[in-house]
């Protein structure tokens, strides 16, 4: 399928929302210092301080699917979401650049397989994080 096609259900309810409950809330409200480090504590910390049933929207998440969507892996590696992503890096003393995302590479690794009472298991190999070379 089209990646446009395979991001439509995620982009709609970025866009349009969904509605929560109000275990949500009470959980932000835990969080508070972890959500507070992260550039979309705005949009959680409001769910954090109202735990009440709300239409949770996420534009920014929506504009950003919608440019994978549209442009591929080289909008995210290459494109205004990179541009985005080193800014933030560098506002939180990160150390990613641009020519960091430009030259990434993903390698496609076999995943681990086992068998557990009739079910089968899979999960990422080593290094899941990053492939060591």
């Amino acid at each position: 399928m089209p990646l446009a096609k395979v991001m439509a259900p995620a982009i709609r309810l970025a866009e349009q929302g969904f509605m929560t409950d109000t275990s949500g809330g009470r959980r932000g409200g835990q969080c508070s210092q972890l959500i507070a480090r992260f550039e979309a504590r705005a949009l959680l910390s409001r769910r954090a301080i109202a735990p009440r049933r709300a239409n949770f929207k996420q534009p920014d998440l929506a504009r950003t699917l919608k440019l994978i969507a549209a442009q591929g892996p080289r909008a995210f590696y290459e494109g205004e979401i990179a541009d985005s992503l080193v800014a933030d890096e560098k506002r939180g003393g990160g150390i990613i650049t641009r020519e960091d995302l430009r030259r990434y590479t993903p390698i496609w690794r076999t995943p681990i397989q086992s068998n557990y009472r009739g079910y089968t298991l899979q999960t990422m190999p080593p290094s899941s994080s990053g492939a060591l070379r």
